[in-house]
């Protein structure tokens, strides 16, 4: 939404004093920036700034128009009492839209100074990352260098050796070959931010070199639904663009016994419904996609109720270039548990582009409940567990952190272990689960002695009478190391 004055004063006397053009409009924007900021009342300067974005976009100057409703946020916002995140968020959404990309990014980076003033280090991380994309996919490589140099820097301050890790895999591999093409502010940059990274790094074994083309990860997802509880099945897949450049191509999907019904998009992501054999849909669905550079989308695969199981087989081709593919298998059954993770999948390690397995509970019982959770790894692995239904930022993946089991072990008892959801107060992780369904994000970093072993982690719900320590292992995912692993190093 455009920003209004209150009243046509302003707009009356910009009307009658002429239009600037060009860079005349720009100066005048940060003129009465500057004379709102020094003034006690900044109505003026706010009625002003409304009157230019306004006639802006009717006179179709759209650098002009966000430019000015930046100026327009900066005084409103002087008031320590304003909230402009929402309008930000907008605002960020139409720069992207009009193909402004300096101004996105700008955007950006000013929410993510925000969220980190706000103490919430990991949104301000997705915020750079935003930056990061609109700046690269626009040219403009200092900038874009600059806001994953900030990523990389909210993880060593925050104590998160794994992502920093990754970071600095997606910064050697999204700037090889370009650095002499930084100024000389930027190298330097880079340079202080990879030396103050070495002592939170020192012990993790080496990822490897980062992929050069796109990826769909998991390759392999799965649900296992009921079929008397008429229950929908759901896999998520996520698309990342790992190169400096943006990559166009085209996504299909192909059923092999339903049909792939309506895809939907927003700004977390598209959803894919497929229809049961028989019903109405096409024998597979394309769609031409764009992803800016650093870029993830995520996909989600929704199955309507169906008698018969199925397979969907999504596959992305590059324009002009390689191919990728991931299946989504999709189980029903008529025996089911009053509640289970239905949902899983194995996924590879992908260096610099880490993605959480994706876990859905499913209860059929009605009401509410509290179920308790655990996660056990096969070998030593850090488990980070976020609610994945949790209404993020802009469209970010979950920030809110449910529980962390420092070494996989399934106990929580640990030094490194952290219960921050625990409703019935017995020490281990729990959620509750209302309207039949509650999703989980659950990152693994592997603490192995080369970082390549394979994962195998069990869904587990707290049961009477379970397995050990009274657990019932409802899904097994795996984490696979890639297939090449090849030590990179900066130039």
């Amino acid at each position: 939404m455009v920003v209004a004055a209150e009243d046509g004063t302003s707009a009356d006397r910009l009307a009658a004093e002429g239009w600037l053009g060009g860079a005349g409009q720009l100066l005048e924007i940060s003129q009465w920036v500057r004379d709102g900021l020094a003034a006690d009342d900044p109505g003026p300067a706010l009625d002003a700034l409304a009157g230019l974005a306004r006639q802006a976009l009717e006179a179709g100057q759209r650098e002009v128009c966000v430019e000015a409703e930046i100026g327009w946020l900066q005084l409103a916002m002087a008031d320590a009492e304003a909230d402009a995140g929402d309008a930000l968020d907008d605002l960020a959404g139409r720069a992207r839209e009009w193909g402004l990309p300096r101004e996105e990014a700008r955007i950006w980076t000013w929410r993510a100074a925000l969220i980190e003033g706000a103490g919430e280090w990991l949104a301000a991380f997705h915020a750079h990352d935003r930056a990061s994309q609109a700046a690269l996919g626009g040219g403009l490589l200092n900038r874009g260098a600059a806001s994953l140099v900030a990523m990389a820097r909210l993880c060593r301050e925050n104590r998160h050796p794994w992502r920093l890790q990754h970071q600095w895999v997606r910064i050697d591999t999204m700037l090889a070959g370009r650095i002499r093409e930084l100024d000389v502010e930027t190298r330097r940059l880079l340079a202080d931010e990879r030396l103050a990274a070495q002592p939170v790094l020192a012990g993790l074994p080496p990822l490897g070199r980062g992929p050069a083309g796109a990826v769909l990860n998991p390759p392999e997802a799965s649900a296992l639904v009921a079929r008397p509880q008429q229950e929908i099945g759901r896999t998520r897949i996520f698309l990342s663009n790992p190169t400096v450049k943006a990559l166009g191509g085209s996504l299909t999907a192909t059923p092999r016994a339903g049909r792939a019904g309506s895809w939907l998009a927003d700004e977390s992501g598209q959803t894919l419904t497929v229809s049961p054999p028989g019903e109405r849909g096409t024998v597979a669905a394309t769609r031409a996609l764009s992803l800016r550079p650093g870029e993830t989308l995520s996909l989600y695969v929704e199955h309507l109720p169906s008698a018969a199981d199925d397979v969907v087989t999504l596959a992305w081709q590059a324009d002009g270039g390689k191919g990728v593919a991931a299946t989504s298998d999709f189980f029903f059954t008529d025996a089911a548990a009053a509640a289970a993770v239905v949902s899983g999948g194995n996924l590879t390690t992908v260096p610099g582009w880490p993605v959480p397995f994706y876990h859905e509970i499913n209860q059929r019982t009605g009401g509410v409940r509290i179920e308790d959770l655990g996660f056990k790894a096969s070998g030593p692995c850090r488990l980070e567990i976020f609610d994945g239904d949790e209404q993020s930022l802009a469209g970010f993946p979950s920030t809110r952190l449910l529980a962390v089991d420092g070494d996989g072990d399934g106990l929580f008892t640990g030094p490194r272990d952290e219960v921050l959801s625990d409703h019935n107060g017995d020490g281990v992780p729990d959620v509750l689960v209302g309207d039949r369904s509650r999703s989980l994000e659950v990152y693994a970093w592997p603490l192995g002695a080369t970082g390549r072993e394979p994962l195998t982690i069990a869904a587990r719900l707290r049961r009477p009478g379970g397995g050990p320590e009274g657990w019932r292992t409802d899904v097994e995912v795996g984490l696979r190391p890639a297939e090449k692993v090849v030590a990179r190093k900066e130039r």
